[in-house]
């Protein structure tokens, strides 16, 4: 059972729970309202760990907060795993029970298709440049999980990277243009 003070592990479990039976948890922001993003990081880590030994594969990953309205706020993108299975070529039928509450948002992004994995610490321009494939235009499928102590899905930053950012599921475009 999640309360405060529980370990990763534990945290992720919950988290695993809430993702599997489509539905919503507060126990973040109730339990961990300070939460900060490198344990937020640790947690998503061990959530995709226990999702890939139960038999889900890695298909990518989504970039969140990289568009900045406010100039006096500071450029913190956050990142977030995408899994196979979410995986919907276009044209199919998604099952509205996939998602939280019946329904998906959808967002439009730009995908990126990498030939190479860029490790890091430090990656610079040239290495990225060198390690796209192709470019095309993704939609994203949102499913908010993580809420804030009142029900709302104002949740902070970093108690939405520890549930993946939110992710549902992405469309894989009919066309993508080699780079």
């Amino acid at each position: 059972q999640l309360a405060a003070g529980s370990d990763i592990e534990t945290i992720a479990k919950h988290l695993v729970k809430v993702r599997q039976n489509v539905g919503v948890t507060r126990a973040l922001a109730l339990y961990y309202p300070n939460l900060d993003l490198e344990k937020a990081y640790k947690i998503q880590m061990t959530v995709l760990s226990m999702l890939e030994k139960q038999g889900e594969r890695l298909a990518g990953w989504k970039m969140g907060g990289s568009r900045i309205t406010d100039p006096n706020l500071p450029f913190q993108p956050a990142f977030g795993f995408m899994l196979a299975s979410n995986e919907f070529q276009s044209g199919s039928t998604a099952s509205s029970s996939k998602f939280v509450g019946g329904s998906p948002l959808v967002e439009a992004e730009v995908g990126f298709l990498l030939k190479k994995d860029l490790p890091g610490p430090v990656v610079s321009r040239k290495d990225v440049i060198a390690a796209i494939d192709s470019v095309g235009g993704f939609s994203e499928l949102i499913s908010i999980r993580t809420r804030d102590a009142q029900g709302g899905i104002k949740a902070t930053s970093a108690q939405f990277i520890a549930d993946g950012l939110s992710h549902g599921g992405f469309i894989q475009p009919k066309h993508k243009y080699a780079m």
